[in-house]
C-alpha cells in the first residue's frame, strides 16, 4: 500500500524556494501559499535539503537534516501535479553553499527571500531561543559581547549571504522582500509574489487579514518536543504517509491549535536600549551595503528608535 501512494510523489522538478530570512513572516506566508489552489508545499516547511546545516539543534531534538539525500528524493517529496512546487526553508539563506547547490539542482529556479530589520529579527529568534525552546540562556547582550559571530545575530548579515544568490541567479530569477512591506500592505505583497511565482494572482489568502504570529513562549515545552519527535522518528522510518494521513485529517492543525490556546502565552519582552544600540553598531556596515545590492532605502533600519 505504501508504495503504491509512493508513486503519487515526484516532480519533474521544483519551481521556486523561499530562503528566508528567519523570523521574518515566513510561517504566514506559508499558510498564504497553502490556501492557494495553484501551489503546492511539501508536507514539511523545512526538508533542510540544500542546507549541509540543516541539522537545527533545540533543546529538544533536532529537525531532520537531508542534505546527504539526492535530488530524486526531493522531487519525491513533492506530488505529481500541474501546481507551482516549492520549498520555504529559512536555513538556505545562512548557509553560504546552498545557493549553489540549488543552482545545480534546478537552475531555472525562482528564489525568493522576506528580509526583516536585523535588529527586531535577532531580537525575536532571542526570544525564541531563550524562552521558548530553551536553547540560549544568556542575556541577549552578554551574547553580543562575549559572541557576536553566534547564530542569533549572524542571521541578519542580509548582504553576506544574498551575494552567493545573486551570483548563482539572474535578476528575474531572484525577488527580495521587505517584512516592513508585508506588514504595511500584505494585498499588494501577495499580488507580487503570486506573479512571481506565476500562479493566479487574483487569489486572496484567508489569512490576509489577520495579524502576524506574535511571539510566544511555551510553558510546557515537553509538548512540541514530543510532536517534533514523533514527526521525526516517523520520517526516519520511512513512514511518510502516515504524516499526510494525519495532515489530511486535520491532527497537525488541531495539534496547533490545543498548542497555542493552552500551551502558550505571549511575550511582551522589550529590547533595552543599550542592546538596540549594540545590534545596530552590528548591523550598520551590512545594511549599507545589503542597500546597494537590492536598491531599496533602508534608513529607517539603521536609525535606533
Amino acid at each position: 500500500m505504501i508504495a503504491k501512494n509512493e508513486e503519487k510523489y515526484g516532480a519533474d522538478s521544483v519551481d521556486f524556494v523561499c530562503i528566508g530570512a528567519q523570523k521574518s513572516g515566513t510561517t504566514f506566508v506559508a499558510s498564504a501559499f497553502r490556501s492557494h489552489p495553484e501551489i503546492q508545499l511539501p508536507d514539511s516547511k523545512e526538508l533542510h535539503f540544500f542546507s549541509a546545516k540543516g541539522e537545527y539543534k533545540t533543546e529538544g531534538g533536532y529537525a531532520q537534516c537531508n542534505a546527504d539525500k539526492d535530488v530524486e528524493w526531493y522531487k519525491r517529496q513533492f506530488l505529481a501535479d500541474k501546481c507551482k512546487k516549492g520549498e520555504i526553508s529559512t536555513h538556505y539563506l545562512f548557509d553560504l553553499e546552498s545557493a549553489a547547490r540549488i543552482g545545480e539542482a534546478f537552475p531555472d529556479i525562482k528564489i525568493f527571500s522576506i528580509l526583516r530589520n536585523p535588529v527586531d529579527r535577532a531580537f525575536s529568534q532571542y526570544n525564541m531561543e531563550r524562552h521558548k525552546t530553551g536553547k540560549e540562556r544568556r542575556s541577549l547582550m552578554q551574547i553580543i559581547q562575549e559572541e557576536p559571530d553566534n547564530e542569533i545575530i549572524a542571521r541578519g548579515l542580509y548582504a553576506r549571504q544574498l551575494a552567493p544568490y545573486m551570483r548563482q541567479f539572474s535578476d528575474n530569477q531572484l525577488r527580495v522582500y521587505l517584512f516592513d512591506d508585508m506588514k504595511r500592505d500584505p494585498a499588494a505583497f501577495f499580488l507580487d509574489l503570486f506573479g512571481f511565482i506565476g500562479v493566479d494572482t487574483s487569489v486572496v489568502p484567508p489569512s490576509l487579514n489577520k495579524r502576524m504570529n506574535k511571539s510566544r513562549k511555551a510553558k510546557f515545552v515537553f509538548i512540541p518536543r514530543f510532536v517534533r519527535f514523533i514527526r521525526t522518528a516517523l520520517e526516519a522510518a520511512g513512514l511518510r504517509n502516515i504524516i499526510r494521513t494525519l495532515n489530511r485529517l486535520g491532527v497537525a492543525q488541531q495539534l496547533r491549535k490545543f498548542n497555542n490556546r493552552y500551551n502558550q502565552v505571549a511575550m511582551d519582552f522589550e529590547m533595552s536600549p543599550s542592546e538596540r544600540a549594540a545590534l545596530n553598531d552590528y548591523f550598520v556596515d551590512d545594511i549599507e551595503q545589503l542597500e546597494k545590492l537590492i536598491k531599496r532605502d533602508l534608513s529607517h533600519w539603521k536609525n535606533p528608535r
